[in-house]
C-alpha cells in the first residue's frame, strides 16, 4: 500500500526558511538543498511505519533524517493510516535546536 504524501503549510514555510538562510550564503547549495528535501520526500509514502520515532508515546510520529553535506535536516511526520497519508509536519536543519 502507498501513503499520499502532503506537506503542511508550516513545513512549507521552514523549507523557505532554511532556503533563504543557506541562499544568503550559497544560491546554487540553496537549490540542491530543496532538491534532497523534494526527493527524499518523495519516497515517504512507501514505507513510512520505517522512519524512527519521535515519541515513544505516539507511534504515528515518526522522523526521517535527510543528510545533505556535513549534516542534513530533520523532518517530523505524522502517519494517518486512517488516509493513507503521510503529513510533513515540520523541518529543521539538524544543528538547529528543535522544531520551531
Amino acid at each position: 500500500m502507498s501513503y499520499r504524501v502532503k506537506i503542511t503549510p508550516g513545513a512549507r514555510s521552514d523549507l523557505k526558511r532554511l532556503y533563504v538562510f543557506l541562499a544568503e550564503k550559497h544560491k546554487p547549495s540553496a537549490e540542491r538543498s530543496l532538491l534532497v528535501l523534494v526527493k527524499a520526500f518523495d519516497g515517504l509514502g512507501l514505507f513510512p511505519h520505517s522512519y524512527r520515532r519521535s515519541d515513544p508515546k505516539d507511534p504515528t510520529l515518526r522522523e526521517i533524517t535527510i543528510p545533505f553535506g556535513s549534516s542534513g535536516y530533520l523532518a517530523l511526520l505524522r502517519i494517518r493510516d486512517d488516509l493513507e497519508e503521510v503529513r510533513v509536519l515540520a523541518i529543521r536543519h539538524q544543528l538547529e535546536d528543535d522544531y520551531l
